[in-house]
């Protein structure tokens, strides 16, 4: 499992330095977020931000406001209209065009970035009920708060399990019902082990897994 995500890794690097893109541009992503994690973005206002896993964007701002309006329907969840600035003189952080590696790329236009990337988060604006833009932008490679945070993000990262990243990697590209299937070969596996990990384990699962129940439209599952 280790090796699929590194080997991920490796194509958007190859992919971003094929594309030699020089110009700055903005991308967009639609995304639910709980009223609980919401909060902690405003708070976080000029602070940084990182994506668990695989962060798929898009340069289509019609089709990421169209999914962010629809997740904010839902009571449980906030919709975000994530508009991101790109300066690739400023940050070389890899992040790769999918024309032709994806089956999203005709209607999506779809741009993917590894995992952990980070933002400095710029300005919060509400654009109607349950609705709301946050603009980050790709933060400096000689930001001295991006290289503490990196460093923390290493070190939490390496105690996760490759099973558990991977059902993020589904959740980012949209098969959600593939999320479920990982998700509960986990917990199985929890459970026969037996041992005090699965305390520390299960709330993380049970939020994932919220996500991907709502991500199929099962809301009472999700609650």
């Amino acid at each position: 499992m280790g090796f699929f995500i590194q080997d991920l890794h490796r194509q958007i690097e190859q992919l971003h330095t094929e594309a030699h893109q020089t110009s700055k541009m903005i991308i967009y992503r639609g995304q639910g977020l709980s009223n609980d994690d919401f909060e902690k973005i405003k708070k976080s206002e000029g602070g940084l931000l990182s994506f668990n896993n695989f962060l798929s964007t898009s340069i289509d701002q019609d089709v990421s406001y169209s999914f962010a309006e629809s997740v904010g329907y839902n009571s449980q969840l906030i919709g975000i209209l994530f508009q991101i600035e790109i300066d690739p003189l400023i940050s070389t952080v890899s992040f790769a065009f999918l024309d032709n590696t994806s089956q999203y790329s005709d209607s999506e236009k779809e741009i993917l970035f590894p995992m952990h990337t980070v933002f400095r988060i710029g300005k919060i604006k509400k654009i109607k009920d349950r609705l709301w833009q946050v603009n980050p932008t790709l933060t400096s490679d000689n930001d001295q708060q991006l290289k503490q945070l990196t460093n923390h993000i290493r070190k939490e990262n390496q105690k996760k399990n490759g099973w558990y990243r991977m059902t993020g990697l589904m959740i980012t590209m949209n098969k959600f019902n593939k999320a479920l299937e990982i998700f509960n070969l986990i917990r199985e596996k929890i459970s026969a082990a037996n041992n005090d990990k699965q305390f520390v384990i299960y709330p993380a699962i049970y939020h994932d897994m919220a996500v991907a129940y709502q991500g199929i439209g099962d809301y009472p599952s999700a609650l």
